[in-house]
């Protein structure tokens, strides 16, 4: 990784809770996590309506797990308002 860029780990869920180190995770865990299919994913990403993934090398991707809670609660917000 060129220079020495800090990625933010996601807030803790407790205040007590020490924060959690970020984490990669790969399609078939974040299609587990939302519910939504491998095929509808990346459809949304491709409308910049989910997070894009990161390139990890060796022609494979992975999406940053706060970025997908973060969206998440997002459609949650939404719902209650």
């Amino acid at each position: 990784m060129a220079g020495n860029a800090e990625i933010a780990c996601p807030p803790p869920q407790h205040p007590h809770q020490t924060p959690r180190p970020e984490r990669f995770i790969r399609v078939g865990e974040v299609s587990s996590m939302v519910g939504l299919g491998k095929t509808t994913i990346y459809k949304y990403v491709s409308t910049n309506a989910f997070p894009a993934p990161v390139a990890i090398g060796g022609n494979r991707v992975a999406w940053l797990e706060s970025e997908v809670l973060n969206w998440m609660r997002e459609r949650v917000a939404a719902r209650q308002s």
